[in-house]
């Protein structure tokens, strides 16, 4: 079953590429240019894309180790990533729209990885405008994505998390002065998770979270590049199943137990704060604010809420939000940036986590068509529910580009990731990514 749904998948994407092509083909005000110049149908833009590479992880399964290579078990793997993309682009007094499709398979090469071989992840976004520059508008924002990772709480070769994720945003703005946007409406948010079908005793379609609540965002720009702004938002969200049997392939019953326990709830969260440009090569970003996350024990039928404490809300001082970031622009083409976020969010086999998230990144343009970037970031994750633990999360990226031509990109990419926590030891693993490849854009 698993293999008839990436199998849907695929041709959904590839249909979508397909049916976008005949469009194209077939709009009246269509400019077919030379590769790099892009393609413009009336007044949008059009800009397909591929990336051809490889792709070698050291540890795609996430197993416990603390290293860069596992020789010794072999769970490293080397992948082919053919990836196409589309984007569309249209900035009209009327209409804006910002579209982008992305099919991003991996095809591992050795026969005995071929069990992590997916052919059904991709992303799909779509930003509609309707009236951008008019007193009242309205504005339409839709994400697709479907992704696989390893289990956070799980390890070996059935620790695979297939996750699909769709949202909707409908929006109405209102813009009584030049300087004003008011945005009110609300959003609706599905999660569903899958594992493999020969994982165990566990049903590979795992869970499913639906969510949806109102939206308030509020700007006013007393500079030109400079605003203050207000956001907040409600989420209502419940689990198709409160209790999912854990006795499986997928599960370390060492680390949950037998049965694990996922109630309804619902969360609030209210920031404001100062974005934008202050001087010419400095920009601040600083939004603070407060939340909570309340959960219903009652949804879930059978448990024990003293032995298990799936009752866990966060409240008080752990509500507290804080986002801080400084982009710098020392000389032409250089940037870097710092910040620091404080945050919460639901987990998909607990209750919560919250964290504290340090990062940095530097970007730079050496030459006239040498790009590089490096990044790094430590978040400090807190667990809780009944499952409750705290991790320590390092990563670290690097990048460089090399535009060969108008149309074609040289791509080199390194990354590495630890997780790393004394509550539950066996959740523990690095993981290095080593990625090269061409992109070529028409």
């Amino acid at each position: 079953m698993a293999d008839s749904r990436r199998c849907r998948w695929s041709t959904r994407t590839l249909g979508s590429f397909a049916a976008l092509g005949l469009v194209l083909a077939a709009a009246p005000d269509t400019a077919l240019a030379a590769a790099g110049d892009h393609i413009r149908v009336g007044e949008a833009e059009v800009v397909p894309s591929m990336f051809l590479g490889l792709e070698w992880q050291s540890n795609p399964y996430w197993n416990q180790y603390v290293g860069f290579v596992d020789d010794d078990d072999g769970y490293g793997g080397l992948a082919l990533a053919p990836w196409p993309e589309v984007n569309v682009n249209l900035d009209g007094p009327d209409l804006g729209l910002d579209f982008s499709l992305k099919w991003m398979p991996r095809i591992y090469l050795a026969s005995d990885r071929r069990n992590l071989t997916r052919l059904d992840e991709g992303k799909f976004s779509l930003d509609l405008d309707l009236l951008p520059r008019g007193m009242v508008g309205f504005n339409l924002v839709e994400d697709f994505q479907l992704a696989h990772h390893a289990l956070d709480f799980s390890q070996g070769p059935t620790s695979d998390l297939r996750k699909l994720t769709t949202s909707t945003i409908p929006m109405v703005s209102i813009r009584p002065g030049a300087a004003l946007d008011i945005d009110i409406g609300g959003h609706i948010t599905w999660d569903d998770y899958n594992f493999p079908e020969e994982a165990g005793e566990v049903d590979g379609n795992y869970n499913s979270r639906l969510a949806g609540g109102p939206v308030l965002n509020a700007q006013w720009a007393f500079f030109p590049k400079t605003a203050f702004t207000v956001m907040a938002a409600a989420d209502f969200f419940n689990w198709r199943n409160n209790t999912v049997d854990a006795r499986g392939g997928n599960f370390s019953t060492d680390v949950i137990g037998d049965v694990l326990y996922l109630p309804d709830g619902w969360t609030w969260r209210a920031t404001g704060g100062l974005v934008g440009r202050f001087t010419e090569r400095i920009v601040v970003n600083v939004l603070a604010g407060y939340g909570q996350m309340k959960y219903n024990e009652d949804s879930v039928s059978g448990g024990n809420v003293a032995a298990f404490g799936y009752d866990a809300d966060l409240l008080g001082i752990d509500g507290l939000l804080l986002t801080a970031e400084v982009v710098a622009t020392p000389l032409l083409g250089h940037t870097i940036t710092a910040g620091y976020r404080k945050d919460f969010e639901d987990a998909y086999f607990t209750n919560f986590v919250r964290y504290h998230y340090f990062f940095g990144r530097y970007e730079a343009v050496l030459g006239s068509r040498l790009g590089t970037k490096l990044e790094a970031g430590f978040r400090r994750e807190h667990y809780e529910g009944q499952i409750t633990r705290d991790d320590s999360v390092i990563r670290t990226a690097f990048g460089l580009t090399y535009e060969a031509s108008d149309w074609l990109n040289v791509d080199v990419d390194a990354k590495w990731m630890r997780r790393a926590t004394a509550d539950a030891p066996e959740t523990e693993y690095d993981n290095m990514v080593l990625a090269v490849g061409i992109t070529g854009v028409y």
